[in-house]
């Protein structure tokens, strides 16, 4: 399907379970953010720079169609439900499994350390920690560009593999992470 004033591209993935009807759109920055002020007003002032995903609409635009962007935001539409859930459940007092609390304590634990960092050297870490305060209100944002961010740019991959560990559920979540990252 092409966007006719738009000059985007865009795709509904339908059969797929794990997208849940998301569309992806592809295009100039320009074109994408043109198209997303035009059907979602006033959602947000900032333009789509590499990629951007909606959660609360189904939609993902794509400007940048590097393995790492696409990569990124793919992420977002595979991690948004639980991470959503997650936060939401516990907001309300609801019951979270024990798993999952430990899983997430971990990945905050995991966050914090990384935001207490000197990564003054690290162009993508800096600009992680910049979207983690951005987002500090926001707990499922901040849990959802992390996990996209630490799985997808080579930067931190790489970061990640330097930073002492010492725990060994940490280790046991890195090779969670690394076959996840195969698999993906």
């Amino acid at each position: 399907m092409v966007s006719e004033n738009f000059q985007t591209t865009g795709c509904t993935i339908k059969n797929d379970p794990q997208f849940k009807d998301y569309s992806f759109y592809f295009g100039s920055s320009e074109a994408l953010t043109a198209l997303r002020d035009r059907d979602f007003p006033g959602l947000t002032d900032k333009p789509v720079q590499q990629g951007q995903t909606i959660t609360s609409k189904k939609v993902a635009y794509i400007a940048n169609t590097s393995p790492e962007t696409l990569l990124h935001e793919i992420l977002h539409t595979y991690t948004a439900g639980r991470i959503e859930d997650y936060y939401a459940d516990k907001a309300e007092g609801k019951h979270v499994p024990q798993y999952m609390e430990q899983a997430f304590g971990r990945l905050e634990k995991l966050m914090a350390d990384f935001r207490s960092m000197n990564v003054s050297d690290n162009k993508a870490a800096t600009t992680l920690q910049s979207e983690l305060s951005r987002y500090q209100d926001d707990p499922v944002a901040q849990m959802s560009e992390f996990i996209s961010w630490f799985l997808s740019n080579p930067e931190l991959i790489e970061l990640g593999k330097e930073i002492e560990v010492r725990s060994p559920l940490v280790r046991v979540a890195q090779k969670v992470i690394g076959l996840l990252r195969r698999v993906l």
